[in-house]
């Protein structure tokens, strides 16, 4: 139902900030240990695996504040929470908001706060902080995993202090603000759409104004229309790497209550979230031996990551969904089909 984790979860916010401060939901390990959630968000995490693709989310266990069962028990019920609950937005439709230095909230928001990442996300402030994806995943993210997951997540770590500050925020602002993840660049507009899998045909998009009590940004007179904003925050370029991410998470495949094995959970976190790694699994093993890419591919996925993670796309595709998007070498084809057929059928279907 929901094109992104945003226009879920924000659309939530509300029923779990209102004046109260909120308690992580998370707790994790030295050793990286899996994320704990507490119960609402395993609910949420049940919809997000292959409904929607990004986040930003608080919570309180304030039972007050929660959403009644009835209120997020499938997904007819939380569109129609989400049409009734917000006013839809259009990209010409003016907002007031401003969120700088001397506002009395600045920085208060970048804290006690889970962020999922986006796959863009991971590969812009992994190269703004010019390190690997590996050492950008193991110092900076958790990575959590239930039973209830079709597809890996990825989370920013907060810093191990009473306040659960973002490790990127300092006292002047953030500081990778260039490379912000896309759920800090949009707030406070959410974004939803009543598509539910990559080839449905309409299902009209919409935006929406969260305006939660804690934030003071709504009270200034600056005043934008939500187009503007989109522009100014620089989102457009996350929507064209999202395009790709969702054709995979929102893939029939799903729909069919079928989940992936381990090594093709493997195939999609690295094409996704370790973009250079993917780039090195084509170059530096026996994948080209394998499959057989065109000159012009090859040269425009050496440097272009927008390219690559087409293709990666187009090989999970293959992969995982049996899809005929690569070409196989002849003389290694039948042991390649072997292999697919036999990891197909590690897939079981959600009980």
């Amino acid at each position: 139902m929901y094109r992104t984790l945003e226009g879920f979860f924000y659309a939530f916010r509300h029923q779990f900030l209102h004046g109260v401060r909120p308690r992580s939901i998370w707790r994790i390990a030295p050793n990286m240990k899996p994320f704990m959630f507490d119960r609402n968000a395993l609910r949420f995490m049940r919809v997000m695996n292959f409904k929607v693709d990004r986040a930003r989310v608080r919570t309180s266990h304030d039972e007050e504040t929660q959403p009644r069962q009835s209120q997020v028990s499938n997904l007819s019920t939380q569109k129609k929470y989400i049409m009734e609950k917000f006013k839809q937005l259009s990209a010409k439709s003016s907002f007031c908001f401003s969120c700088e230095k001397g506002i009395a909230c600045y920085n208060k928001c970048c804290g006690d706060i889970n962020i999922f990442l986006t796959p863009y996300d991971v590969l812009r402030m992994q190269k703004h902080l010019g390190v690997s994806s590996d050492e950008f995943l193991s110092k900076y993210c958790i990575q959590p995993f239930t039973k209830e997951q079709k597809l890996p997540v990825v989370l920013l770590k907060m810093q191990d202090t009473a306040e659960k500050e973002c490790p990127f925020v300092r006292e002047e602002g953030c500081s990778i603000y260039a490379d912000r993840p896309w759920s800090c660049r949009m707030y406070p507009i959410g974004l939803a759409s009543q598509k539910v899998r990559s080839e449905d045909t309409g299902g009209e998009e919409f935006y929406f104004l969260q305006e939660d009590a804690f934030c003071q940004g709504h009270a200034t007179k600056k005043e934008w229309n939500v187009g503007a904003w989109v522009e100014d925050q620089g989102a457009l370029l996350y929507e064209k790497f999202s395009s790709l991410y969702r054709e995979i998470i929102l893939h029939s495949y799903f729909k069919k209550g079928k989940d992936l094995g381990p090594k093709k959970m493997d195939m999609f976190h690295m094409v996704f979230y370790k973009l250079d790694t993917f780039r090195e699994f084509i170059f530096e093993s026996s994948f080209l031996k394998r499959f057989e890419v065109d000159d012009k591919t090859l040269d425009a996925i050496k440097t272009d990551d927008f390219k690559l993670m087409r293709f990666g796309v187009d090989w999970l595709k293959f992969s995982l969904f049996g899809e005929d998007t690569m070409t196989i070498r002849g003389e290694i084809k039948e042991k390649i089909l072997g292999e697919l057929n036999e990891e197909s059928s590690k897939d079981s279907p959600q009980p």
